[in-house]
């Protein structure tokens, strides 16, 4: 028997504490039941994106995004959000909230010196412990991991039957809910149902699309893969035994 695969992504006591804390409260708004520790773990390829059979580096890419919008998602506070990143899957939740989306791509893509915001010249958005303003980190040079984590996103809100088109909650909706839950809805939503949760696929709404386009680096051009191969080691070690850089080549290239 093949064992699955666990990977733990570990936060700081403090910040794993608030994520506890916060998921529990998320959690009960939707009578979803959790135990006192909220872990996040990656097991199977159908945990996250459904019964759709991935190929292994595919399903590698999209879980090494998952872990790190878990990251992203627990420093600014959105436990809505990180329910949808639970394993094992969880039944009937809302849709990510596109906001929480959009100030992520921001994070990776926008220079360091730059305020996070979900929009340019937004409200700054905080670091939910210190409460501090947070600042962009610009990890992503090339346009490949946008594309891949947009990809990682709607495969994972397919799986979660969230096919159509994004629909945020309605304020009005939500304050009628909470007084009365017999309520049929504002006056915009009467008789079409409330629209207390967020709904549809976040990746096909227009600000996400435009967020997306804005931050592509077009003066970067992709080329050839994005990994060296054996034989690209064997020639590169060729390469530094033909001339004077001997002193570079180590042990890892006596191949």
């Amino acid at each position: 028997m093949v064992k699955k695969k666990v990977i733990t992504v570990v936060l700081d006591l403090a910040l794993q504490t608030k994520v506890n804390e916060g998921m529990l409260v998320a959690a009960s708004k939707h009578h979803i039941h959790l135990d006192g520790k909220v872990a996040f773990y990656f097991k199977t390829q159908y945990t996250y994106t459904g019964n759709k059979n991935l190929a292994p580096r595919t399903k590698e890419t999209y879980n090494s995004h998952y872990r790190n919008l878990w990251k992203f998602l627990a420093q600014i506070g959105d436990f809505d959000t990180m329910l949808m990143l639970l394993s094992p899957r969880l039944k009937r939740l809302p849709a990510m909230k596109v906001e929480s989306l959009m100030a992520y791509i921001r994070y990776k893509k926008m220079s360091k010196s730059t305020v996070l915001s979900a929009t340019q010249g937004g409200v700054p958005i905080v670091h939910v412990l210190t409460q501090l303003p947070m600042h962009c980190q610009d990890d992503w040079k090339a346009n490949r991991p946008l594309k891949q984590f947009t990809s990682a996103l709607s495969r994972l809100h397919v799986a979660h039957y969230h096919t159509t088109q994004y629909l945020d909650a309605c304020e009005d909706c939500c304050s009628l809910w909470d007084s009365d839950p017999a309520s049929s809805g504002c006056h915009m939503h009467l008789g079409r149902g409330q629209r207390v949760f967020r709904c549809g696929n976040p990746t096909k709404d227009t600000d996400y699309k435009d967020i997306q386009d804005a931050l592509k680096n077009g003066a970067y051009k992709e080329s050839g893969c994005d990994s060296l191969r054996p034989k690209d080691l064997r020639m590169l070690r060729a390469f530094l035994l033909a001339g004077s850089s001997i002193p570079l080549l180590g042990p890892t290239l006596s191949l």
